[in-house]
């Protein structure tokens, strides 16, 4: 359980570090994106990208895509 309260709290710093002290954002979300992708991964990155993006990002589509993956890999497996 140590190493996931250490992982959230590397996280809370990192996202800290791209406000200022009166609270406002000091880089562009596409550099967000990028350095939360070389210092956490692709999956992270992904997600800090919908994050910022707010509104635009649609659930429904993305489950959409999700199961076609998923339907993808389960034809591809014997069972």
């Amino acid at each position: 359980m140590g190493a996931v309260k250490d992982l959230m709290m590397d996280v809370e710093d990192f996202v800290y570090g791209f406000y200022d002290k009166d609270g406002q954002i000091t880089e562009t979300v596409p550099v967000i994106v990028m350095k939360a992708k070389q210092k956490f991964g692709i999956s992270f990155g992904e997600y800090a990208e919908d994050v910022l993006n707010g509104p635009e990002y649609d659930m429904r589509q993305a489950e959409a895509e999700y199961r076609a993956e998923l339907a993808s890999i389960n034809e591809r497996i014997p069972f």
